[in-house]
């Protein structure tokens, strides 16, 4: 669930209210929870976004959630372009909003709207004005039988190492492979292993 900040207008309350656990266990209890409004700049102009389900903690910047972004059908991209991402949101209706980056986390530039943008921005929703539940998208991959039978569906080609941990037949070829190739560029003096008198 996100967090409003003071970056964006309050549009509404709603009756709930949520706790908020953070690291090293902060606590905000009995938020309340709101609807609210920001202007945003989209590959087409600027728009007011729309939020809804956002806990009410009006201090700092908004917090936005991908998981409640995308929950609402959403592609939300915080990979960075610097590593083949689009940094970008992408909504249902094909608006694109590009987000920041900065200290390894994702920002979307909002900040209010003023009163008379409200009559004449068009408006984009990025989140669900039902109720949502942050365990909503909860998924325990680690225990998925999937991904452990893919990894059993390998040939012995593909597997770098058997069951026990020592590298595979194919492994200690290719290892082979390289070593030859190395001594081959270079010459290397052969030395006698140490052995200590005695």
């Amino acid at each position: 669930m996100g967090l409003l900040g003071n970056v964006v207008r309050v549009l509404g309350k709603t009756d709930f209210t949520v706790d908020v656990v953070g690291i090293d266990l902060l606590k905000l209890l009995k938020l309340p929870v709101f609807s609210a409004g920001g202007r945003i700049k989209t590959n087409r102009d600027n728009f007011i976004a729309i939020i809804y389900e956002y806990a009410g903690f009006q201090t700092g910047k908004a917090i936005h959630s991908s998981a409640q972004t995308e929950d609402f059908d959403l592609c939300v991209d915080e990979k960075s372009v610097k590593v083949g991402g689009s940094q970008s949101i992408k909504t249902r209706n094909g608006y694109v909003i590009p987000l920041d980056i900065k200290n390894g986390l994702s920002y979307i530039p909002i900040c209010l709207f003023l009163d008379q943008e409200w009559y004449y921005l068009p408006r984009v929703v990025l989140t669900s004005d039902k109720e949502w539940y942050p365990c909503a998208l909860d998924h325990n991959l680690t225990t998925d039988v999937a991904l452990f039978d893919a990894k059993q569906n390998l040939t012995p080609e593909e597997q770098p190492f058997q069951l026990l941990g020592s590298p595979s037949t194919n492994m200690i070829e290719l290892m082979r492979m390289i070593l030859n190739q190395i001594i081959q560029r270079r010459s290397f003096v052969l030395c006698k292993p140490y052995m200590p008198s005695g």
